[in-house]
């Protein structure tokens, strides 16, 4: 029976990006010499450049596909279907879904979804679903607000499957982030077995998740703020339509036509 010999060293630049490992069937020298680990350092630091270049690539393809998306959505419903259309473009046989937390209920709200084996034009788009604390891989996501990747979903008890069929799934969830990095939601892709997601979907993924979020948090804020408008405008007319009348029972009719 041959041994088998082998030493490794990280490979990173203040993050793991990998590892780099050197193995053989012959001992080898031991670590502590200083040349063998000089050796190994100078490739480490070259795995981490290629591997940190392979990365900002990857950013900066997708930043510009995501512009190019999302410059033209108007409200926060676009955004929504915008972004996972995007993201489903990465992969065909991949399934897409958007969600945002809701803190008053504790929930996350489905806002948008892609399922690959369901044609374009019987996407159930107008359903919402909610998914309590611990429902889904998503609540991973978000409680850490870190990326999420398991190459089989299979192994986590609060997976939600699509199927009655407990298949193998490979699932990749990262956060949905506005400009000051407060996470909103969780965009994640699941793929069956036939199919893998790389950590070029992640990069892709995350940076479409931080475009979308800080779309969505702006449309909401500008929502939220022309609705407040509308509900001063009402109020005024109100008020002027008021004045008007001395009738008890008119001012309650005005009151409530205007609610």
């Amino acid at each position: 029976v041959s041994h088998y010999s082998a030493v490794a060293l990280p490979a990173g630049d203040g993050r793991m990006l990998g590892v780099l490992s050197v193995g053989g069937l012959e001992p080898f020298v031991p670590l502590e010499n200083d040349f063998f680990r000089a050796v190994l350092e100078v490739f480490a630091v070259r795995v981490a450049a290629e591997l940190r270049e392979g990365e900002n690539r990857a950013r900066l393809t997708a930043a510009a596909s995501v512009q190019a998306v999302l410059r033209h959505c108007r409200s926060s419903y676009e955004v929504y279907q915008a972004t996972v259309q995007a993201a489903q473009l990465r992969s065909n046989d991949s399934n897409v879904f958007l969600l945002l937390f809701d803190s008053e209920t504790d929930t996350l709200e489905l806002m948008a979804s892609i399922r690959a084996e369901v044609p374009q034009d019987e996407q159930d788009e107008g359903t919402s679903t909610r998914l309590t604390r611990g429902q889904g891989l998503a609540w991973r996501v978000l409680d850490s607000g870190r990326p999420f990747y398991t190459s089989d979903a299979i192994h986590f008890p609060e997976t939600i499957f699509l199927s009655s069929a407990r298949e193998r799934v490979a699932y990749l969830g990262v956060p949905l982030t506005d400009a000051e990095g407060v996470v909103l939601g969780v965009l994640s892709m699941s793929t069956d077995s036939s199919s893998s997601l790389s950590l070029a979907d992640q990069h892709a993924l995350e940076t479409l998740a931080q475009a979308a979020g800080s779309a969505i948090a702006r449309l909401q804020a500008l929502e939220a703020a022309q609705a407040e408008a509308q509900r001063f405008e009402r109020l005024a007319a109100l008020s002027i339509q008021l004045e008007l009348v001395e009738n008890p029972l008119q001012m309650a009719r005005a009151a409530l036509e205007t609610l």
